[in-house]
């Protein structure tokens, strides 16, 4: 069984496994960090850690727009960093057995970040790869950025 939190982008329905989820707070502001790449919004202060907010909508082909008061903040820990992001709503952890799971590439998603796919009576849901989010020049230059924010 997999237990994964879905969440949502527009219309679109995303998942990621439960134990990547540090916690999911309400929108708070973002300071940007000059010179970021477009996949970076800026960075949060949560309770003391500075961590970077991802630009999801960016990375999916999404239209981009300004987080909104109902935003949700999901903090999320990745292999090697704690990053944050904003998804439209937040839904419920539930557990799905691992056959309901399709491979992504089967279905024809060439998304990079997708690993599998959830197909539901009502629609798919795209389980997503967080180690995959941020590229490898990307990672590089908020690695810099962050320690240069953090001295």
């Amino acid at each position: 069984m997999r237990q994964l939190l879905e969440w949502r982008l527009d219309a679109q329905r995303y998942a990621l496994d439960h134990h990547q989820i540090i916690r999911v707070e309400r929108a708070a502001a973002v300071a940007p960090l000059p010179g970021a790449p477009s996949s970076i919004l800026g960075v949060i202060n949560v309770r003391g850690e500075i961590l970077p907010v991802f630009d999801v909508r960016a990375r999916f082909g999404l239209p981009t727009r300004a987080p909104q008061p109902g935003d949700q903040l999901v903090l999320v820990q990745t292999a090697t960093r704690r990053l944050a992001f904003f998804a439209d709503q937040v839904h419920s952890v539930a557990a799905w057995p691992d056959e309901a799971l399709l491979d992504a590439t089967s279905l024809g998603v060439q998304d990079a970040t997708t690993a599998a796919v959830l197909r539901l009576s009502d629609g798919l849901v795209l389980i997503q790869d967080l180690d995959r989010f941020l590229a490898q020049d990307e990672a590089a230059w908020l690695d810099d950025a962050l320690t240069a924010v953090q001295v």
